[in-house]
Formats: structure tokens, C-alpha cells, sequence
């Protein structure tokens, strides 16, 4: 049932008194949904009043700490690592009665995995147009198809196609990149996880396989990196000229709408594919578990992901020692960002008590998970609310969980 209340309130913001008169709150109910998953909340309303004075803000410095200490420095590191993985593997030497370089690469993988979820969360420019992104990680933009597609990475390996650059390269993209390479390193090729197995059935064109994918991995994180660097295609400056001759951000507005969508689509992926659908907890779930739909199901290594991912949020957010988009938040309503940057605290919090996803989520113990999961949810309200709202950023919640 629909409610209309009218409210009549003064306010001064700046030294300015805005009445609203007679405003109209149409509080819909649908379905099942509840009712704080579904008003326009007053906060909400008036943080939207603020955005003229909000446009004042100067974002300049916003865009060159999380251009430059960020995002620059993220690919950078990226990119430091996929060469260490590339060099390691190109020294790989089958010994499988001392499984310490299997090990090692193992290890390489998660640092390497870890890494590029602490960056995932920018998804524009390069990684996306110059589709470098899901040259390296498929899994997010097809975590339906379950990344790494290994009856096609099987049938290559029997194969007799020639494995050269070129060819790896024209693979289809859900049999390579670091979902592929944690395949081979994780599993046998049968379904055993152990080291002794591994090692013995990596050789032949599976190890040749492996190690050509890292090398095609590292070449693309490196591209990324230098389609951003100062001596590459410099798509730093875009950001940092925002509004300033940039041709990518014409205004500092679209720029900032841009950061703050990266966020917003990083708790749409932790919500709907990352927790949510393998969990059972959301709408297109259709309430069933699906411990092998992880993103990581061979290295376990999901949640430290996730976290990772939470984690470059609240970077982005606090800027990490720089400006960040909470000054911008904290000029305006210093009371909104004190509850963002507790409910990003609250959301890493709740998800480092789930320590592996798929043992938790095969012996069906959801507790933990549906915390975690709630908590991310939760921020994601606001930022898509309040915080967008507050910025004039037209974000939205686009879901299978009734958001």
C-alpha cells in the first residue's frame, strides 16, 4: 500500500534558510520488500539540496592522489608482480619429489589474484576500452559461464595447435587469463587438489600451456600499466585534468561521477555474484548454494579477494593518506561520510570472519556469510542513496536481491 505524508520543514545550510513546503514523500511498498530497502529517505532528500553548494568543491586534488598513488601505483604493483609469476614460471622445472616451485607459483598466483582485486575496482578507460580487463580476469563480467572454462582448456592441451603468442592470444577469453592459470596450478586436470598430483600432470603441452598464459597475462597487466604511465598512453592525464582539458572527463563532475560508480559497481559484484548468487542469499539465486559458482574454487582464495576488493574501496574513498572522496563527502555533510567510512570498516570487518567461502558454503554455515553480506549491503544503500544524492551521481542499484 502506498503512504503520502507532507512535510513542511526550514533548513539552513551556509547561511542560507531553504523552505520546502509541502514536499511529497511517496513511500512504495513492493512486494516483500522492506520499507528502508525502498523509501527516499529524508536525509537523502535534502542531501540532494546541497549539491549546488557541493559543486564548489574543488575535486582537482581528489583526481591526482587517486590518479597518481592509486590507481598508477596499483598497475604498477600489478604489473611488478605478473613479472615475477612470469619469470618464476619460465624457470619452472618439474620436480615433483620437492614440490617447493610448485609451491611457489601457487603462492605467486594468490599475491598475483590479490593484487588485481585491489584494483578491480576501476573499471573505465584502459581496462575497460582497451579491453585489457577481461583479457586478465574474465570472472567478473561472465561469473555465469563460471570462469575458467577447462573443458575448452583440456581439448586445447590434447590438441596439436601450435601454442605461440598469437595463439594464445586469440583464445576465447573464459580459457585464459589468472581464472585459467589458478586451474592448472590448483587441480590436476581430474579433480585432485593435491601437490604431488599436480606436479606429476604438469608437463608436456599442460606445462607449456600454463606457462604461455602467464606470460600473456603479464604482458597484458603490463599494457594496462603503461596505457595509464606518464610515458605511455598517459590516460593519467585524463583523470588528472579533469574538466581542465581533458577529453575523456570534459567536467570534474563526470569524473567524480565516474570514482563514485567504480564503487557502486564494486558492491553490486560483491552483492549479486561474489556473495550473493554462490550463497543462495539473493533473488536470482533462486535460493539454491552453488559452492563450485566461487570466483576462486580451485585456490579458495574468494574471500581474500573480496576483502581485497572492500578494501580499494575504502582507498578510494579515504584517498589512503591523500584526498580522497571522503573530503569531498566531509565538506558537505561530515555526518553522511562518518557513516560511509563506518560502514566500509563494518563491511571488511564481517568479511574477514568468513575464511573460506566454499567449506563454508558447502557445510551449509551461512551466518558469517550472511553478515558479511548484509553489511556490504548496507553500504551499498547509502552510496546509492545518500552519497549519490549528496554528488547529483545518477548510480543505481541494478539487482537480483530486491535493492
Amino acid at each position: 500500500m502506498s503512504k503520502v505524508k507532507l512535510i513542511s520543514i526550514t533548513i539552513k545550510i551556509n547561511s542560507f534558510n531553504i523552505l520546502l513546503i509541502g514536499l511529497s514523500f511517496v513511500f512504495l511498498t513492493i512486494g516483500n520488500c522492506t520499507r528502508n530497502r525502498t523509501e527516499i529517505t529524508l536525509e537523502s532528500l535534502l542531501n540532494g539540496s546541497l549539491y549546488t553548494t557541493s559543486r564548489t568543491y574543488d575535486t582537482t586534488a581528489i583526481f591526482s592522489n587517486l590518479g597518481n598513488n592509486v590507481i598508477l601505483a596499483g598497475y604498477t604493483s600489478l604489473s611488478n608482480e605478473a613479472t615475477t609469476f612470469k619469470t618464476a614460471a619460465d624457470s619452472y622445472s618439474q620436480n615433483c619429489a620437492n614440490t617447493t616451485a610448485l609451491q611457489n607459483l601457487q603462492d605467486l598466483w594468490k599475491v598475483n589474484f590479490t593484487k588485481l582485486k585491489s584494483i578491480e575496482i576501476v573499471q573505465f578507460g584502459p581496462a575497460v576500452q582497451g579491453g585489457y580487463y577481461e583479457t586478465i580476469d574474465p570472472w567478473p563480467t561472465s561469473y555465469l559461464s563460471n570462469p575458467a572454462d577447462t573443458s575448452a582448456i583440456n581439448e586445447f592441451i590434447v590438441g596439436s595447435t601450435t601454442i605461440n603468442t598469437s595463439n594464445i592470444a586469440s583464445l576465447n577469453k573464459l580459457a585464459k587469463g589468472l581464472p585459467a592459470i589458478e586451474y592448472l596450478l590448483f587441480d590436476d586436470g581430474t579433480g585432485n587438489s593435491s601437490l604431488i598430483s599436480i606436479c606429476n600432470n604438469l608437463t608436456g603441452r599442460r606445462l607449456s600451456f600454463l606457462v604461455s598464459l602467464i606470460s600473456d597475462y603479464a604482458t597484458n597487466a603490463g599494457s594496462l600499466k603503461n596505457a595509464w604511465s606518464e610515458t605511455g598512453g598517459n590516460f593519467l592525464k585524463e583523470l588528472t585534468s579533469a574538466g581542465l582539458g581533458s577529453s575523456f572527463f570534459e567536467t570534474k563532475k563526470l569524473a567524480l561521477d565516474s570514482l563514485i560508480t567504480q564503487m557502486v559497481t564494486v558492491l553490486n559484484n560483491l552483492v549479486d555474484k561474489k556473495l550473493g548468487y554462490p550463497s543462495g542469499l539473493n533473488i536470482a539465486s533462486g535460493g539454491t548454494i552453488r559452492a563450485s559458482a566461487i570466483e576462486s574454487r580451485y585456490a579458495d582464495a574468494s574471500m581474500d579477494g573480496l576483502v581485497a576488493n572492500l578494501v580499494s574501496l575504502q582507498v578510494f574513498y579515504t584517498g589512503n593518506g591523500g584526498a580522497g572522496i571522503s573530503d569531498y563527502v566531509r565538506a558537505t555533510n561530515p555526518i553522511l561520510d562518518r557513516k560511509i567510512i563506518f560502514q566500509i570498516e563494518e563491511a571488511i570487518s564481517k568479511s574477514k570472519q568468513v575464511s573460506n567461502l566454499r567449506i563454508s558454503l558447502t557445510s551449509n554455515d551461512l551466518s558469517k556469510i550472511r553478515d558479511a553480506y548484509e553489511a556490504i549491503r548496507a553500504l551499498r544503500i547509502t552510496l546509492t542513496t545518500d552519497l549519490s544524492a549528496l554528488s547529483g551521481t545518477g548510480t543505481s542499484t541494478v539487482t537480483g536481491d530486491g535493492d
